[in-house]
């Protein structure tokens, strides 16, 4: 599974999870098989990404090993590790992952 962005979006592909408005309303289900209709609901609603079956996550591992040496990088890593000490629950330390998910997507992408 992994998050594509509305304009990668491809028919065929299979939602791995709902695809949901910005207040977590269902506009998709679970399994659905997307068409160029879809991509219309889904720009409708302004969903910027869906989770679709086949897609492979990279780990954040890997995503940190890709910006290994940056110094800039891992200096704003140390910050979000700062803003999320302490963090013991589940949910804060999935946001924190997420954080750093996507900042080292970005940082990866140049």
């Amino acid at each position: 599974m992994g998050l594509v962005k509305l304009a990668d979006l491809r028919p065929g592909m299979v939602l791995a999870q709902p695809a949901l408005d910005r207040k977590g309303n269902k506009i998709l289900r679970e399994g659905m098989t997307l068409t160029a209709r879809h991509f219309e609901v889904l720009k409708a609603w302004k969903v910027a990404a869906v989770d679709v079956q086949g897609v492979d996550e990279v780990s954040l591992e890997e995503l940190e090993a890709k910006v290994a040496g940056q110094a800039e990088a891992s200096a704003q890593l140390r910050e979000i590790e700062a803003r999320f000490a302490g963090a013991d629950d589940e949910l804060r330390t999935m946001l924190r992952d997420e954080i750093k998910r996507r900042f080292l997507k970005k940082v990866a992408q140049g």
